[in-house]
């Protein structure tokens, strides 16, 4: 019998799922950086938009079915194939390339990731809802390809198991440490149920976190990493590794 699934045998079981040959499991990579991290909690996504103002917490839609835009503010970028994954009105697992520089009827109830298929992008690209009760917003920054963003909605069906947790920060001491937290939040459970747990801090340059028994995520719920430096600002980042698994049948 395979470690997760019967079709899961070899002995490195990371190499099948990262090459594609374990049904109902696949790898999630999620990264998220802040350059200037400062005193109060926030998300560790890129949030920085020379025109909308983007929170420092993300805010996650409250109805779903929201209609999102796909924009640029570098009309050079039009033309680039972006690739958004998300959730549909009903948390199902959702996929769409957009053209920039084209408007889209496309509706969502969460935005995970944003990539680039082709070339590189000059400007600032945003996810932007334009529909009732959106308040998700993404970016990703010039030159970089692909959102940078420690968060994650599990879609129905499916429970999110995280192995690996790695936070960086090359101006961190012990003058100014950096505390970091585990924030989920489970929308569909009125009101909406929020935990914040694995409260950890850092005053060196690197925290890691390697667990024997994964940490469980399940599925319908916005799971993210929150940070805050103790004084002034820090440069930080995180890494999280971990499989997103189909439920049995």
């Amino acid at each position: 019998m395979g470690y997760f699934h019967v079709e899961v045998g070899s002995p490195h079981y990371g190499m099948e799922i990262a090459a594609g040959q374990a049904p109902r499991v696949k790898p999630i990579n999620l990264f998220g950086y802040k350059s200037a991290l400062g005193i109060d909690w926030a998300t560790v996504y890129s949030n920085q938009h020379p025109t909308f103002v983007i929170p420092e917490v993300m805010e996650h839609n409250t109805y779903y079915n929201t209609l999102y835009q796909f924009q640029s503010n570098d009309t050079a970028d039009n033309g680039l194939q972006l690739l958004v994954e998300g959730l549909d009105s009903n948390f199902d697992e959702k996929f769409y390339i957009h053209e920039l520089g084209l408007g889209s009827t496309q509706r969502w109830s969460r935005i995970n990731k944003m990539t680039l298929l082709n070339g590189s992008n000059a400007g600032h690209i945003v996810a932007r809802p334009s529909g009732a009760g959106g308040t998700q917003y993404l970016v990703m920054n010039p030159g970089d390809g692909i959102t940078q963003s420690l968060h994650y909605t599990v879609p129905r069906g499916y429970n999110f198991y995280i192995f690996r947790i790695n936070a960086t920060s090359g101006t961190v001491n012990s003058n100014k440490y950096i505390t970091f937290r585990n924030h989920i939040e489970n929308p569909l459970v009125t009101p909406t149920r929020v935990i914040n747990t694995a409260t950890s801090t850092m005053q060196n340059g690197e925290s890691s976190f390697d667990r024997q028994i994964p940490f469980k995520i399940s599925e319908l719920t916005d799971f993210s990493f929150q940070a805050k430096s103790s004084a002034q600002e820090n440069e930080f980042s995180m890494f999280v590794e971990g499989i997103l698994m189909k439920d049995e049948d």
